[in-house]
C-alpha cells in the first residue's frame, strides 16, 4: 500500500535519507515514495533500476520466495500464523536475503540455479502441510514470475494515472520489458495471467493492482487467463491421458476454478483410469500420476479419501501386472519410477493443515498400494523406515504404525 510513502512524507524525510535501493522490492517502494514526494526524476531512476535488474535480481528474488516458503513451512510457529502474516514474513525475509546477496555482487543466475537444485531442508511432516488460502493468494510464491513485480509495481507507483502519460521518458525502457510473449504474437507473458485479478490479498500487497494504459492495444490479463483456462479444460476433457493437459489446467486454473469448472474437472478425474496416463515423457520435474492428483486436490471440489484410495489401488494393481518381480526403490528402472510417482500422488492427495491427520491418510494410501502391488512392499518399508528414524514417535506416530504394518509383508 501507499502507507509507506505517506508515513515517510509525514515524517518530513528527505529523499537522501532513504539511501539507495538494493533489490527489486526496494526499488518499487523507493519509487513510490519519490512519486508521493513529487520527485519524478527519482521515481524514474528507481524504476529504471528495477527494470534493468529484473532478469537477474528479479529472478533471484522469485527463487528466494519459493525457497523461503519451503523453509518456513518446517517451522511450527510460522504454520500457526494467519496467511497474511505468513506471506509478510516470506516476502520480507526473501527481500532481505536478496538485498544482502546483491550488495555482495553474487552471480544471480548461478545462485538461482543452485537454489532450484538445493531446496530448503524438509521433513515429511512439514511436506504434508498445506494451506489453501496461502496458495490462492495473489502474493503466493507458487507460480510467481519476476515480470509481475514490474507490471503490478507500476500501478503501485503511479496509481490511477496513465503510465505512459505520467512517465513519458520511460516509454523506451518499458518497451524493453517482455510483457508480451515473444514466442507467441500478441500473447502475454505467463507471469501476468497465472494470478487472477480477483485473487485474495491477505498481505495487502500491490500485486492486485492493474497499471492503466501500459498495454493500450494489448490483451487483458484476466481475459487471457479465462480463455486459456477454458481451452485447457476442453483439451483435458478431450484427452486426459496427456500429462500436459493436466499441467495446463493447473497453471491456468490458478488460484481457483468456477463451480461449473470444478464440476467438470471432478468428472474427468472420476472417470479417468490413472493407468491410461502417458508417463513416457514425464519426470520428477513435470510430474506424472502425482500431477493428476495435484490438479484434482488443488483445483477440484472436496475429494473423498476413499475415492482417491480406490484410484491408487486400481493404478497399483495395473502396475503390479506390468512390473512383475522385486525391485529397488532407488534404481532407475520403470517400476521404481512408477512407484515414486504413485507415492508422490498419495502424498499430494493427503495434504492438509493437520499434519498428524495428513500423515495418517498418507499411511493408509501407502498400505493400499502395498496391498495391490505386493512387490512394492519392500521399497515402501525402506522409505518408511528412513522417515521413521528421523521423526520422533510423538511427531511421526502414523509413520511408525505404517512401518510396523509393512513389516508384516515379506
Amino acid at each position: 500500500s501507499r502507507t509507506i510513502a505517506e508515513t515517510l512524507s509525514d515524517q518530513s524525510l528527505r529523499q537522501e535519507d532513504l539511501g539507495a535501493a538494493t533489490g527489486p522490492v526496494a526499488c518499487l517502494h523507493l519509487a513510490a515514495v519519490a512519486q508521493q514526494m513529487d520527485d519524478p526524476l527519482r521515481t524514474e531512476r528507481e524504476l529504471k533500476g528495477l527494470i534493468d535488474g529484473l532478469p537477474s535480481g528479479g529472478k533471484l528474488f522469485a527463487r528466494l520466495l519459493g525457497w523461503t516458503h519451503r523453509a518456513f513451512v518446517a517451522d511450527a510457529g510460522w504454520r500457526a500464523l494467519d496467511p497474511g502474516a505468513q506471506l509478510a514474513l516470506i516476502w520480507s525475509h526473501a527481500h532481505r536475503i536478496c538485498s544482502i546477496l546483491l550488495e555482495h555482487g553474487v552471480d544471480c543466475e548461478q545462485l538461482a540455479a543452485f537454489l532450484a537444485e538445493h531446496p530448503a531442508p524438509h521433513e515429511l511432516g512439514s511436506d504434508q502441510w498445506r494451506r489453501v488460502a496461502l496458495e490462492r493468494d495473489c502474493a503466493s510464491p507458487t507460480f510467481f514470475f519476476p515480470i509481475a513485480l514490474a507490471y503490478h509495481g507500476l500501478a503501485y507507483v503511479y496509481g490511477d494515472a496513465e503510465i505512459l502519460s505520467a512517465a513519458p521518458s520511460l516509454t523506451d525502457v518499458l518497451g524493453d520489458l517482455p510483457f508480451l510473449d515473444p514466442a507467441v504474437r500478441d500473447d502475454l507473458q505467463p507471469g501476468l495471467y497465472t494470478r487472477d485479478h480477483s485473487a485474495p490479498n491477505e498481505m495487502g500487497s500491490f500485486l492486485q493492482l492493474r497499471p492503466r494504459g501500459l498495454l493500450p492495444n494489448g490483451p487483458d490479463p484476466d481475459q487471457t487467463r479465462a480463455a486459456k483456462r477454458a481451452a485447457a479444460l476442453l483439451e483435458l476433457e478431450a484427452d486426459p491421458s496427456q500429462w500436459t493437459n493436466w499441467f495446463n489446467v493447473l497453471v491456468f486454473g490458478q488460484p481457483d476454478l468456477a463451480e461449473d469448472e470444478r464440476d467438470r474437472l471432478d468428472a474427468v478425474f472420476r472417470d479417468f483410469n490413472l493407468a491410461q496416463l502417458d508417463v513416457s515423457e514425464t519426470s520428477a520435474a513435470t510430474g506424472g500420476y502425482d500431477l493428476v492428483v495435484e490438479v484434482r486436490v488443488r483445483l477440484g471440489g472436496p475429494l473423498d479419501p476413499d475415492t482417491l484410495g480406490r484410484k491408487l489401488f486400481e493404478l497399483a494393481s495395473d502396475l503390479a501386472s506390468t512390473h512383475r518381480g522385486q525391485f529397488k526403490f532407488d534404481d532407475d528402472g520403470a517400476a521404481s519410477k512408477a512407484l515414486r510417482q504413485l507415492l508422490e500422488g498419495a502424498a499430494r492427495g493427503s495434504v492438509g493443515e493437520d499434519i498428524p491427520l495428513a500423515l495418517d491418510r498418507l499411511v493408509q494410501l501407502s498400505l493400499a498400494v502395498a496391498a495391490a502391488w505386493p512387490a512394492s512392499a519392500a521399497s515402501l518399508r525402506t522409505i518408511f523406515d528412513a522417515y521413521a528414524r528421523r521423526m520422533a514417535p510423538s511427531d511421526g506416530a502414523p509413520i511408525w504404525r505404517g512401518l510396523v504394518a509393512l513389516r508384516a509383508w515379506p
